[in-house]
C-alpha cells in the first residue's frame, strides 16, 4: 500500500487533487483494511469533537465499504470507493500530514481530507443510502 507516499514530498496541499491522487493508490487490500478497522475508525471519529457534524456520514461510508466488500453493494464507481477508502484510512493513520498528537491542528487535516472526499462522493453516498433504505425495507418484508 503506497497511499501515504505523500509524506515524502516536502509540502502537500490538502485539496481535491490531494484526495484524488492518493485515492488512485488504493487497492483491494486497502478496502479490507477499512473493513477490518471499521470500529477503530468509528471510535477515532466519535472521540473527536471536530468530527461531530461528519460522524453520521462517516458511519455511512464505513457501511458502504463493508457492503462493497461483502459484494452486496457494488454499484459504485471505483474512483468514489477509493476516495472513501483513502479518507477513512487517512483518518485512521495517526501520523499523517499533521500528526494527531499535536493539539487542535492534529485533526484539522483529517477533517479536511474527510470533508473533501465527502464532497467528491456525495451523489454516490446518496445512491447508497437509497439502496440501503430499500434493502432494509425488503429485509423487513421477508418472512
Amino acid at each position: 500500500m503506497g497511499i501515504f507516499n505523500w509524506r515524502k514530498s516536502k509540502k502537500s496541499e490538502i485539496n481535491e487533487d490531494f484526495v484524488r491522487n492518493n485515492a488512485k493508490e488504493i487497492h483491494e487490500e486497502d478496502v479490507n483494511k477499512v473493513v477490518s478497522n471499521a470500529e477503530k475508525i468509528r471510535q477515532k471519529m466519535a472521540g473527536n469533537n471536530k468530527f461531530d457534524k461528519l460522524i453520521d456520514e462517516g458511519k455511512v461510508m464505513i457501511s458502504l465499504v463493508k457492503d462493497y466488500w461483502k459484494k452486496s453493494y457494488t454499484d459504485i464507481p471505483w474512483y468514489a470507493l477509493t476516495a472513501i477508502v483513502f479518507s477513512l484510512l487517512y483518518v485512521l493513520n495517526p501520523m499523517d500530514l499533521a500528526p494527531d498528537y499535536i493539539p487542535f491542528i492534529g485533526y484539522v487535516d483529517d477533517v479536511t481530507v474527510f470533508s473533501l472526499a465527502l464532497t467528491m462522493v456525495n451523489k454516490d453516498l446518496t445512491a447508497y443510502k437509497n439502496w440501503k433504505s430499500e434493502h432494509l425495507d425488503d429485509e423487513l418484508e421477508s418472512p
